[in-house]
């Protein structure tokens, strides 16, 4: 019948072979010769050795602290035993496959699939901002065509131009945040929050390239080779600029209201928060619509100037400055956005709280090497290392125990009458206590872990690693 026992104590084993890692047993493709005290999954075992749980249930089982999620435990097995398990169920030597790899993507796909279960529903208010900027653009976009068709306006072409532009950007924005929802697997192990930053960028570079482009160039063209411009069509150009106005300043509301909370959220400034670009998509909607709205009016005052004076040169220029403000903008997303896919620091002051908070520990001795990076909007990945005290572990690993029974432990190990069964005896005493003063340890990097990211929710991988 399968039994939880306690870990197995240290132990080592010497063979004749020489290997750096497992990958060089998979390369030769000869029988794994882990140590005696090396554990493995359920998983793995099913996998690596070909038993089923079936086989493994008279075989004893220990729990262990899981390395996926804070608070719980998982089961594993000795792996030597779970070797002559397989050996005996298979009637062989059991060899690692050539679909080992295969099999341990297929487990760690798993495994992150529920480990992240019911988290990429979660939707928040960046990513409605940008189904309300596809909307709004689309509409538009339809209109201002047709009626920079009919009245010949470079600036009303540019304003169309503008709004395909923007259109298409929303379609590559809901991409990055539908990409982002995405579980992370083993090929990307912390996700596909990036994602958001690299459709934030590439937008950036369609905004330069379209918008600002085409803008610049057919404003040039039209100073050159003027189009006439028709009165009555103007009229109908002025409405339309007028509720493409309206419609971007809806947006532009939205995006500016989502963008305070978030700021507000991160206790900074409106201003700073926006110049930091840390929610990609909101940034970009909310530049956009901003463009938009002063893209329609700077269109709106050049056609006005032309028809009055009927100098062209009014509405080129109208085309020229909606293209450098395209430019201007575009220019700002892929500087921001270019920062975070490098590896942007999270803000000092953050870095020195955090660093702060872990020295307040009494068990750590000295915290070195902080990095802390985004890897997406709001998640961030933590790095430092730490010192820690010995003292102080193995006083809170002692309090846990009764004294009166750990004396009479120390005790009866130095009684023996023969030297080299009282030498056995201290040696099993210690390697006893040392392992369990290691595993308190773990226990209390642990602690250290969850307490970091209760104080920083916004970071969700902690890696120490201790000197």
């Amino acid at each position: 019948m399968m039994r939880r026992i306690r870990p197995p104590r240290i132990c080592f084993l010497s063979t004749s072979r020489s290997y750096t890692t497992r990958l060089d047993y998979r390369k030769k493709l000869i029988p794994p010769v882990p140590s005696k005290n090396n554990t493995i999954t359920l998983s793995r075992a099913k996998d690596e050795y070909g038993v089923t749980e079936e086989d493994l249930k008279d075989l004893d089982f220990f729990m262990v602290r899981s390395p996926y999620e804070d608070g719980k435990e998982i089961k594993v097995f000795l792996e030597d035993k779970v070797i002559e398990v397989g050996q005996r169920m298979a009637g062989r030597n059991v060899k690692a496959s050539k679909n080992d790899l295969e099999k341990y993507r297929n487990r760690q796909n798993t495994r992150m699939a529920q480990q992240t279960k019911g988290q990429s529903a979660k939707v928040n208010e960046g990513d409605t901002v940008v189904i309300w900027q596809f909307c709004g653009n689309a509409s538009i976009f339809a209109v201002k065509t047709i009626f920079a068709i009919k009245t010949g306006s470079a600036s009303m072409l540019s304003e169309a131009i503008h709004s395909l532009v923007d259109t298409a950007n929303s379609v590559v924005l809901y991409y990055g945040v539908y990409m982002a929802r995405r579980q992370p697997s083993v090929d990307h192990p912390y996700g596909y929050e990036n994602m958001r930053y690299v459709t934030s960028l590439v937008s950036g570079v369609g905004i330069f390239c379209l918008g600002a482009g085409v803008s610049v160039w057919h404003g040039a063209t039209s100073a050159v080779f003027p189009h006439e411009l028709i009165g009555s069509e103007l009229q109908m150009a002025y409405l339309v600029l007028a509720g493409s106005a309206l419609i971007d300043s809806i947006v532009l509301i939205k995006a500016m209201m989502t963008a305070s909370e978030q700021a507000s959220k991160e206790n900074t400034s409106f201003w700073k928060y926006i110049s930091e670009g840390k929610n990609p998509s909101v940034n970009v909607v909310l530049l956009e619509d901003s463009c938009a709205v002063l893209g329609c009016v700077v269109a709106g005052v050049c056609m006005g100037l032309t028809q009055i004076t009927g100098n062209h040169l009014f509405d080129a220029s109208g085309s020229v400055i909606i293209g450098f403000m395209l430019g201007g903008v575009a220019s700002f997303l892929m500087t921001q956005n270019s920062r975070f896919l490098i590896g942007k620091s999270i803000p000092q002051k953050q870095v020195l709280a955090i660093q702060d908070h872990l020295e307040l520990h009494p068990a750590i001795k000295g915290v070195y090497d902080v990095k802390a990076t985004y890897i997406g909007p709001e998640v961030v990945r933590l790095k430092a290392e730490i010192d820690i005290d010995g003292g102080v572990i193995g006083s809170a690993y002692l309090s846990e125990l009764d004294a009166a029974e750990v004396y009479a432990e120390f005790q009866n190990a130095g009684e023996a009458k023969l030297p080299f069964k009282r030498l056995r005896q201290i040696d099993e005493y210690l390697t006893l206590h040392i392992n369990g003063g290691i595993d308190h340890l773990g226990k209390e990097i642990d602690n250290i872990e969850v307490s970091v990211k209760k104080a920083f929710p916004f970071v969700k991988h902690v890696d120490l690693e201790i000197l």
